[in-house]
């Protein structure tokens, strides 16, 4: 296998012309062999160097070995002249024991396998001394771990790969273990540890992670991976990412440009989930969990997942941030960067339909993007319910824009449901589905609304989101198997046009259309029934689970009971307007 060392000088040495610092091992009194001949850096203090072992010398007798400069001038085939490096009980600060020593060549047993690679991190500084100076306290200084961990940095000039990030994690991992420091006593004949301060090691490796994370940006996922392995290695030592470092890593997820490809990559980058979910979870307080969201979703897509659950998230997180401007602003860059993953990962829009306000329905980067009028139509039922007793409230001017905006891409939807070009139109199931649900909600919503005694622009939004259905009777009447029927839209058609209607009529659609669905209670979170991620079975709340709300709404009562009162209550208002509009 291959023996990799990484040391550092205790100052910067001169070496003359014909000689060289190599590792040696120690063969006996007054004699070493030469290992892996050690090359200087551009820091003039950092010497790497490697070379093979057998196997076998690993699993034998311990190995001692010093670095020394070796003269070269010696004849090739004779015995070289060297110089050790000094490594005593005066340099090392090691009470009770003189030395001289050497160091041990320790490697974890399961990492001595053939075509393996260890590294050996020296936390004991090269000590050469001269006639002039006698070094002291060569163990345990700050500044060579900084210096090792630059010399890791530069070599991330390189696009990383899979592989080159998994030697760069053992690499990592062996500076940690290298804390451990075994010493062999010459003199005694026994083994001396000491241990270097496992608070350096942490330190030194934050200077790694902020020097990748500041790295000339590169191109497209090159940034990803870079960011996303910095965040792997702090999670995993338990290292605290300056707020410097954070701000620059959430840069670098801004200039991204994220594609298909990218979000291939990712899912592929499951190994980093665990700490990239934990950092997202411990930066709330922030902006940099914003950029993060989207990560986590796109990496549990195919798995059927919610990667992040409300219930993970701190209370009253989404209501501090739908008011805070800055945060805002961030939130529609992350929507614009990830616009095609949101439309086609129906709870990543539900986070983010979440994080922004009412008025950002119909303004900013949302309006642009396709996402499940269910998803929204349950967003402004809950957002309505979470207002109740609280602090703050929705503004009406930002709900009926929210409302407005929902008319019309619910226009859309059922368009493009039912072409002008078909001529014997079919729903699915799922889509019947879809279409009965979005009804439904319609239902709870205008009820609560006059129950409220909203505005007459707000019940009229509602209104026109039933008038929409009633445009496509003809289509919904041709569904074979649909359980809509013809009665809905013929009920609120003469509605519109004469202000009174039959609520035994009403009462009867909502019997006939739940008893398909009576068995059933259904989950507006997550959306989506042609996603993996679509709607789900099972006893849950019909309009989601809020933190707020939490109730179970039968989905009979909801159309049969409620149904009926809304209609009565349209009704009313329906004719009072016809009447008022008549008078004028």
């Amino acid at each position: 296998m291959t023996l990799e060392f990484v040391a550092v000088l205790s100052k910067e040495l001169k070496l003359e012309a014909g000689s060289e610092v190599c590792v040696v091992f120690h063969k006996g009194p007054g004699s070493c062999q030469e290992f892996a001949k050690m090359k200087k850096t551009k820091s003039g203090r950092l010497l790497i160097g490697s070379a093979s072992i057998p196997l076998a010398d690993l699993r034998g007798q311990p190995v001692h070995y010093r670095y020394a400069i070796v003269n070269l001038r010696d004849l090739i085939g004779q015995a070289r002249s060297c110089q050790l490096e000094e490594l005593s009980g005066d340099n090392l600060n090691v009470q009770g024991k003189r030395g001289p020593f050497y160091r041990v060549l320790a490697v974890p047993p399961e990492e001595i396998k053939a075509e393996g690679t260890w590294t050996f991190f020296e936390h004991i500084e090269c000590s050469f001394p001269d006639s002039s100076s006698k070094f002291s306290n060569i163990l345990s200084k700050a500044s060579s771990g900084k210096l090792q961990m630059e010399h890791l940095v530069s070599e991330f000039q390189a696009p990383p790969t899979s592989s080159s990030l998994e030697k760069m994690e053992r690499r990592l991992e062996s500076f940690s273990l290298s804390c451990r420091i075994c010493l062999w006593d010459m003199d005694r004949e026994e083994e001396v540890l000491l241990y270097h301060s496992m608070e350096k090691v942490r330190s030194s490796i934050s200077h790694f992670l902020e020097g990748i994370i500041k790295h000339p940006k590169p191109k497209k996922q090159q940034g990803l991976l870079r960011i996303l392995f910095a965040i792997h290695i702090s999670i995993k030592f338990k290292i605290d990412l300056p707020a410097d470092s954070i701000s620059e890593a959430e840069d670098g997820l801004q200039d991204l440009i994220f594609t298909e490809d990218t979000y291939k990559e990712l899912r592929r980058k499951s190994k980093y989930f665990a700490a990239l979910r934990e950092m997202c979870l411990s930066t709330t307080q922030g902006t940099f969990w914003i950029w993060l969201v989207p990560l986590l979703y796109a990496m549990e897509e195919e798995t059927g997942k919610d990667p992040l659950p409300q219930t993970d998230l701190p209370r009253g997180i989404f209501i501090r941030l739908r008011q805070e401007k800055e945060k805002q602003r961030k939130i529609q860059k992350m929507i614009a960067a990830h616009k095609t993953l949101i439309e086609r990962c129906s709870p990543l829009a539900n986070m983010v339909l979440l994080m922004v306000p009412m008025k950002s329905f119909s303004k900013g980067a949302l309006p642009g993007i396709h996402l499940p009028l269910q998803l929204l139509l349950k967003t402004i039922y809950i957002r309505i319910i979470e207002s109740k007793g609280s602090s703050w409230q929705v503004p009406e001017k930002h709900l009926n824009l929210a409302l407005e905006n929902t008319v019309s891409r619910m226009d859309t939807w059922l368009k493009n449901l039912c072409p002008l070009s078909s001529s014997k139109p079919l729903l699915s199931p799922e889509l019947e589905d879809e279409i009965f649900d979005c009804l439904n909600i319609i239902y709870v919503l205008l009820m609560q609304f006059l129950k409220d005694q909203m505005s007459f622009c707000t019940i009229m939004a509602m209104l026109k989101m039933l008038e929409v259905y009633n445009g496509q009777e003809d289509f919904l009447q041709a569904s074979k198997g649909s359980g809509l029927g013809p009665d809905l839209v013929s009920i609120f058609s003469n509605n519109l046009d004469e202000g009174t209607g039959d609520l035994g009529q009403a009462e009867g659609w909502a019997e006939r259309n739940m008893e398909r669905h009576k068995q059933d209670k259904w989950r507006v979170l997550p959306l989506g029934s042609s996603h993996p991620l679509g709607w789900q079975r099972g006893g849950v709340a019909l309009l989601g689970s809020s933190s707020t709300e939490g109730k179970v709404v039968d989905t009979k009562l909801a159309m049969s009971q409620q149904g009926v009162l809304v209609a009565k209550k349209a009704n009313g208002l329906l004719g009072g307007t016809k009447k008022s509009v008549g008078s004028r």
